[in-house]
C-alpha cells in the first residue's frame, strides 16, 4: 500500500526537513543521521515522496527500541502511521517491541492500543512537566530453553541394576 524501505543517505533531507517541520528545529539532525547512516531509519512513503520515518533499534535491553515514529504533517491520519508500525513490527528480530510517547500525544496512544501495545510505564523527568509514556508488544512467543538431551541408557543406570 505505502513504500516502506530503509532508509538511505538521499532520504536525509526529506527526513530532516519533516523532522524540523514538525519539532520547529534541527536539533536532532545529527542524531537522524547517524541512524541513517548506521541502517536504523526507516522511511514510509505517499506518491513517492518521504512522507514519514521511524527510528529502530535493538539498544533497550536487547530487545526492540522505537524511538522516534513522524509523520509529515499533511500526510497524517492518512494511516501511514499504522502502515509504518505495522512494518517495523513484521521485521522486529526480538520478543518484544519497546516505543514510548510523551503523555500529550494522544493521537499516538491510540495507535498503540489499536495495534494492541500495553502500557509498562513512565518516566518523569525527561520533558518538563510531561511524562513520557512506555509501551510494549509482544511480537513473537519467548524462546524455550531447549529440551535436555537425552541421555546414554548406561549412563544412567544406578549402580543396583549391575548384576555382578
Amino acid at each position: 500500500m505505502f513504500p516502506f524501505r530503509q532508509a538511505v543517505s538521499s532520504d536525509k533531507e526529506a527526513i530532516l526537513r519533516i523532522d524540523a517541520m514538525v519539532t520547529g528545529d534541527t536539533s536532532r539532525a545529527p542524531q537522524l543521521s547517524q541512524a541513517i547512516d548506521s541502517g536504523h531509519c526507516y522511511t514510509i512513503a505517499f506518491d513517492n515522496d518521504v512522507t514519514g520515518y521511524a527510528v529502530i533499534d535493538q539498544s533497550f535491553f536487547r530487545q526492540t527500541f522505537l524511538s522516534l515514529l513522524v509523520i509529515h504533517p499533511f500526510y497524517r491520519r492518512m494511516g501511514l502511521g499504522d502502515a509504518l508500525l505495522q512494518r517495523l513490527e513484521e521485521m522486529c528480530p526480538t520478543e518484544k517491541l519497546f516505543l514510548s510517547t510523551s503523555l500529550t500525544n494522544t493521537p499516538m496512544q491510540k495507535l498503540c492500543k489499536k495495534r494492541g501495545y500495553v502500557e509498562s510505564g513512565s518516566i518523569d523527568n525527561l520533558n518538563p512537566n510531561e511524562p513520557e509514556l512506555v509501551f510494549c508488544k509482544q511480537i513473537k512467543m519467548p524462546q524455550s530453553a531447549p529440551a535436555p538431551r537425552p541421555r546414554h541408557p548406561y549412563l544412567t543406570m544406578s549402580p543396583h541394576m549391575y548384576s555382578y
